[in-house]
């Protein structure tokens, strides 16, 4: 759901309660990126400027707190890509020798 679909109080407690997390832990990347987020949906194309892309700090954040359950994400979802890369590649053959055969005398 974007925020400009949620209802202007609904949007104010969400903007509220980032700044009282910000303000309990400054400098959290995930609180950051989250305001950072409203605002940039709630400002059209100025807004929307502001916000590119994630920063460095948020995508480590993700990803460092995904990583404890990723492999039963992967489990869960069935993952299967490795597996089925190996069996769609075919088996290599092996090159013939290209160096010459000595000649008998």
């Amino acid at each position: 759901m974007l925020a400009s679909q949620v209802s202007t109080p609904g949007l104010l407690s969400s903007t509220q309660a980032l700044r009282t997390s910000l303000d309990l832990r400054p400098n959290e990347p995930q609180a950051e990126h989250m305001l950072e987020a409203l605002a940039s949906d709630q400002g059209g194309a100025e807004g929307a400027a502001r916000l590119q892309r994630a920063s460095p700090q948020f995508v480590r954040s993700l990803f460092d707190d995904f990583s404890d359950t990723f492999e039963e994400k992967l489990h869960a979802l069935q993952y299967q890509v490795p597996q089925l890369g190996r069996t769609l590649t075919p088996t290599p053959t092996p090159i013939p020798s290209l160096t010459p055969t000595p000649i008998q005398p």
